[in-house]
């Protein structure tokens, strides 16, 4: 699946990974949420939400109005967790050193 990116103002078009590994994940201290900012205006950020484990919501323009299962915001946000999750058990289980 394609998307569209725009940089120094041209319009490229990327597979969604590549979309999503441009694209920043904040965590802004709230509970089940993440903020991903946009590659393209760093002004932009969409709101997903997480239980914790898994991605459950998303707020970007893509999901809410076309119901999209899998967009780079997603993605992204499913890659952090995977990374805080790993950290984790790194630090949990002392593996890994």
């Amino acid at each position: 699946m394609a998307t569209l990116l725009t940089t120094t103002g041209k319009r490229l078009v990327l597979t969604i990974e590549q979309k999503a590994r441009c694209l920043q994940v904040i965590d802004v201290n709230e509970p089940g949420i993440l903020a991903v900012r946009s590659a393209s205006d760093p002004r932009i950020a969409y709101a997903v939400y997480h239980n914790g484990h898994n991605v459950t919501g998303c707020a970007c323009t893509g999901c809410k109005q076309y119901g999209r299962k899998q967009c780079a915001y997603r993605l992204a946000a499913s890659w952090k967790l995977q990374a805080d999750r790993r950290a984790a058990y790194v630090e949990t289980f002392h593996i890994y050193d």
